[in-house]
């Protein structure tokens, strides 16, 4: 079972959540280092739910918690991934563009002072004698033609920055959306949901909305792996994926949360109404056929279990979390094939 849920981050708490961190790497024998104190910390704490999701998995069910686990969990929850690196890339050359582009537009407000000023040192020598004359006359058509044809060249070096800048934006657009998604699903991935689930939270307590959230999880999803191949685990995680979406609908957020794991969140519905739609996903499922394309092998029959919760106005998020997969954990213990639901805190 999970660790309890936790409380505000007082001054008090942090010092029992930093000492609860370090026992427990004391208990398993890991390296007390600042990346394992973090997710220890996270774990006690709450403040990364995922985290602490991880953890309590392997410990409810025995596995080994060791420094592999450590650098797994690392590697996937706090280290900055590609789509960081697509981000300070694309940043830098938006900064880099738009300094060109500002340089351009200096010089051209050089070349328009200095032409300037020629005109005004022709129009002070127009009361001048005869003979020079033909002089300024011949030099402001230069400094005219110059100016012109040094305008026409800034135009285009500022139109080229312009769709740079254009260009780097939706290069940005696409590094954020990379960020966001998950790649072999194409839904929104784990970060995605949680910046979202915080955003329709604080909707919910400020509106006084209902607001439930879904957990869903493939059955006997090793099993497929091990019979038929990662390939195959991975065209049933696509084929759920899109099952799922289409039981919700748009504006419904459904985002895989990383393995065989999917959520959904479900704004302004009822229990009784995220029930119903955790039924409908739960059926669509196992009513698809299955098959390797390459053999035409029958996979059987596919299943889902899924964990339902409702949230409590101004709830700490991991409650929440909490109760959804307390849920899904009964849907598993019922023989899977089963929604489950946990409306109120435990």
């Amino acid at each position: 079972m999970h660790a309890a849920a936790a409380p505000a981050r007082t001054g008090n708490a942090a010092v029992a959540f930093a000492h609860a961190a370090i026992a427990s790497m004391l208990r398993f024998g890991i390296r007390p280092t600042p990346a394992h104190f973090t997710i220890w910390y996270d774990y006690h704490s709450g403040e990364q739910p995922m985290v602490r999701r991880v953890l309590s998995t392997f410990l409810d069910s025995g596995q080994p918690v060791d420094e592999r686990l450590m650098f797994e969990i690392h590697d996937r929850f706090y280290r900055p991934g590609r789509e960081m690196q697509l981000f300070l890339d694309a940043s830098q050359h938006i900064q880099s563009a738009l300094h060109v582009a500002v340089s351009q537009v200096a010089e051209a407000g050089s070349n328009a002072t200095r032409y300037g000023s020629t005109l005004r040192r022709f129009s002070g020598a127009l009361g001048a004698e005869g003979p020079e004359l033909p002089g300024l006359l011949a030099r402001l058509q230069e400094e005219t033609e110059a100016l012109s044809r040094r305008c026409d060249q800034l135009g285009g070096d500022i139109s080229s920055s312009a769709e740079r800048i254009g260009a780097l934006e939706r290069e940005l657009a696409e590094a954020r959306r990379e960020a966001t998604t998950d790649v072999l699903t194409g839904l929104p991935n784990r970060r995605a949901f949680e910046d979202q689930l915080r955003r329709a939270a604080q909707e919910a307590t400020m509106r006084g909305h209902s607001l439930c959230l879904l957990i869903a999880d493939i059955d006997r999803f090793k099993h497929i792996n091990d019979t038929w191949g990662h390939p195959v685990g991975d065209a049933v995680l696509r084929r759920v994926a899109q099952t799922i979406g289409a039981c919700l609908g748009e504006g419904i957020l459904a985002a895989r949360m990383g393995g065989e794991e999917f959520a959904a969140l479900l704004p302004h519905a009822t229990l009784a109404a995220a029930q119903q739609a955790a039924e409908r996903i739960r059926q669509a499922v196992s009513e698809k056929s299955f098959s390797v394309r390459s053999t035409g092998k029958d996979l059987g029959i596919v299943t889902i279990s899924i964990g339902v919760a409702a949230y409590q106005r101004g709830e700490p998020l991991p409650c929440l979390v909490e109760r959804a997969d307390v849920a899904l954990y009964q849907a598993k213990q019922a023989r899977r094939n089963r929604v489950a639901s946990l409306p109120e805190p435990v």
